[in-house]
């Protein structure tokens, strides 16, 4: 269950001064062994992170800041994404991602959606949506679930080829994926996965509370997916805050200016432009998701420690509706840690915007279609923001 090393991000440079610092004090056979020691440990902590993303994109926007996170990390070298996979079974989820995958050059990453009836039932009357402005404006192969695999399948195939005790999951919306994987396959989960760490909360682990339609095949996933995730083998963290808020260039404070070229802003600026009054302000939306992805990935070892908050250790339950979550903090062996952002939410939403403002390292030019998906074909989704709604 230990998670991704405090030596994370130092440099050859930092292992040649150590040897330096040494070198005074050992014999030449001995140093000669610490300077491949210490090249050895520089080049363990750089390891990428192993990442998979389970998200319920096309619902709120903070999903797309989460994928945009991602592959900034990724372009920086600090994360390998094998796959994102959608937790609904909605067209516009699995679209945004391809538009978004697809602007980080990253048009061939292995994606699947949900095949049951979860969240479909919005796919219909939805004018206003951010994602069908991303369908009108930006290059995409994909154009609803069907052309896609399974994500069941998708996380079998990534988990499959990796390394055991490597992969970490970020879950960003219902955790349909994870209970549907758990029941196929939960000796793999076990073998392969390092960590899992939740957006969690009442709506997420509570199905969107009715938001995405008849919620029967996700009820009870999250109180069956904490309770069974193998443990203490795999970590999880608890993740319930978005307090910073992100997109800053849909106010008049931007980091860095409003893009047309930029599907992460568009989708920003289109969302908050048709979202109920307050649920954007000056900084943009409420950082959720960005902010899981950031410690799926950013994470150190003892629950998730890095630069934008820390892990507290418990055991952790939640109800059959997955509103109540429980934690006992006298229990400290189940490899479960509640996590808390720093005080200073002011830098946590800096840190997340950079990434946001990031440019893309690869770009359209290196993209190319997957194989796998069809070729493009009509396919509209509407979708019209409602102020008594609420959104993970």
């Amino acid at each position: 269950g230990q998670s991704v090393s405090p030596l994370r991000g130092r440099s050859a440079a930092h292992a040649c001064s150590l040897v330096r610092a040494l070198r005074p004090l050992l014999p030449a056979q001995a140093t000669a062994a610490v300077m491949l020691s210490a090249f050895g440990l520089a080049a363990l902590a750089a390891a990428p992170v192993q990442l998979i993303i389970d998200t319920d994109l096309g619902f709120d926007v903070d999903d797309v800041g989460a994928l945009s996170v991602a592959h900034a990390l990724a372009d920086q070298g600090h994360v390998d994404i094998l796959g994102v996979v959608c937790n609904t079974g909605r067209d516009a989820c699995i679209v945004g991602v391809d538009v978004v995958n697809t602007y980080y050059g990253r048009g061939n990453m292995s994606i699947g959606s949900f095949k049951g009836k979860f969240g479909s039932y919005t796919d219909n009357g939805q004018d206003s949506h951010y994602v069908n402005e991303l369908k009108t404006k930006f290059p995409h192969t994909v154009n609803g679930r069907n052309d896609v695999s399974s994500a069941l399948d998708v996380y079998k195939a990534a988990l499959q080829g990796a390394a055991d005790k490597s992969v970490t999951i970020a879950s960003i919306g219902e955790p349909t994926n994870l209970q549907d994987l758990l029941r196929n396959d939960m000796d793999l989960v076990r073998a392969k996965v390092k960590r899992v760490v939740y957006m969690d909360g009442g709506f997420n682990f509570g199905c969107a509370d009715g938001a995405y339609g008849p919620n029967d095949e996700c009820w009870k996933s999250a109180e069956y997916v904490v309770a069974n995730m193998p443990s203490p083998d795999v970590e999880q963290i608890f993740q319930l805050h978005g307090d910073n808020h992100n997109g800053w260039w849909t106010g008049s404070d931007a980091k860095c200016g409003y893009d047309d070229d930029n599907p992460v802003k568009v989708a920003y600026s289109t969302a908050c432009r048709n979202m109920w009054q307050g649920a954007c302000d000056n900084y943009g939306r409420d950082s959720w998701d960005p902010n899981t992805v950031y410690v799926s990935i950013m994470g150190a070892s003892g629950g998730g420690q890095c630069n934008i908050g820390s892990g507290r250790a418990c055991a952790y339950s939640v109800s059959d509706d997955g509103k109540t979550e429980y934690r006992n903090y006298n229990d400290h062996s189940k490899s479960m840690y509640d996590f808390s952002l720093v005080g200073d939410i002011s830098s946590v939403g800096n840190t997340i915007e950079q990434l946001l403002c990031q440019a893309p390292k690869l770009g359209r030019r290196d993209w190319s279609p997957a194989a796998s998906v069809v070729e493009q074909r009509a396919h509209t989704t509407k979708f019209k923001y409602n102020s008594s709604e609420t959104f993970v």
